[in-house]
């Protein structure tokens, strides 16, 4: 299973979270299997 997450920042639209979130999830897809990856706001957040 290949999980990406990340969390809400201030500030933040939807567009923002789907495009970390989703980041996150290639960046775990292409670490191989049973990966979990997170991906921060810009602002560290």
């Amino acid at each position: 299973m290949s999980i990406g997450a990340t969390q809400y920042s201030n500030g933040d639209d939807p567009e923002d979270i789907i495009s970390r979130v989703d980041k996150a999830l290639y960046k775990s897809k292409n670490s191989g299997k049973d990966q979990m990856n997170s991906e921060m706001a810009p602002n560290g957040h």
